[in-house]
């Protein structure tokens, strides 16, 4: 009985001062409208990306395609904000690098080798275009990335020297040579077997670094890793959920602060008529 006391005195105070009770929440939701109505809305864009070229020539590439290019598109959607790509997307749009680090994100969709690169602006346009200009920052600078094998040079190195060192190596067992043809002696024999023996581990070595080199350079040549699979083409405004959060946020607050007004003019009108 005495929890029912509450509810009555509740209805009955709505009953006895209805206007007062949705007073609050009529006030909040035009403030919410007019507020959602008159704020510049923003604009956000995606474009989508795609990793792929992983060589499936290799062995064992098959099995680990799908692993490998889902943690590259992690990777590479982290690197969205690198500050060379930032740098390149904003010459490109004339915009300020520290606002780009704001405007520009990206996410990866799970279990695939594809990301979104989103980008937030002021017009649909800008919104558009930004996307658009961040992917192709980001292609470019992923490209320069697999460009840069630090390993080409010292290979490249590498391989001269051996192939300087073959040289040297032929030179003498082929003086060795013409001294036992000349009349050569067993010390000269054993040194000849000597001097190919090392001459033909120099040529193995030499082959093995051209062989590495070739393929650095054959890795350069394919850099394509990341594609863009669908441009922006629309953007989509936040006008219409910011003003669906406006609206919640005034019945939220609407309806205890309409109650609250209620039952205030209902003591009121108690106390007067006790007077």
């Amino acid at each position: 009985m005495n929890g029912d006391r509450p509810r009555v005195a509740l209805l009955a105070a709505l009953r006895r001062h209805p206007v007062a009770s949705v007073l609050p929440v009529l006030l909040l939701v035009a403030l919410a409208i007019t507020l959602g109505v008159s704020r510049p809305p923003n604009y956000t864009a995606e474009t989508r990306l795609i990793v792929g070229r992983i060589d499936v020539g290799a062995p064992g590439a098959l099995a680990g395609f799908s692993n490998a290019t889902e943690s590259l598109a992690s990777a590479y959607s982290r690197a969205v904000t690198a500050e060379q790509v930032i740098e390149v997307t904003a010459r490109r749009t004339g915009r300020p690098p520290e606002a780009l680090q704001q405007q520009i994100s990206a996410t990866p969709i799970p279990e695939s080798p594809v990301f979104g690169v989103s980008a937030v602006a002021e017009s649909e346009d800008a919104a558009v275009a930004l996307a658009n200009s961040a992917g192709s920052s980001l292609i470019d600078y992923v490209r320069r990335l697999n460009r840069s094998n630090p390993d080409a040079r010292r290979l490249l190195n590498e391989f001269k020297e051996a192939s300087r060192e073959v040289v040297r190596l032929s030179v003498v067992e082929n003086r060795l040579r013409d001294r036992i043809r000349a009349g050569g002696n067993p010390v000269q024999q054993d040194a000849l077997q000597n001097a190919a023996s090392e001459t033909e581990a120099a040529q193995l070595r030499r082959q093995a670094l051209r062989e590495g080199y070739r393929a650095s350079q054959q890795g350069q040549s394919s850099t394509q890793l990341l594609q863009v699979l669908n441009p922006a083409t629309q953007a989509e405004s936040d006008r219409g959920e910011v003003l669906q959060l406006l609206l919640a946020i005034a019945l939220v607050a609407g309806i205890p602060a309409g109650i609250g007004l209620a039952f205030l003019r209902t003591n009121r009108s108690v106390r007067q008529a006790v007077r």
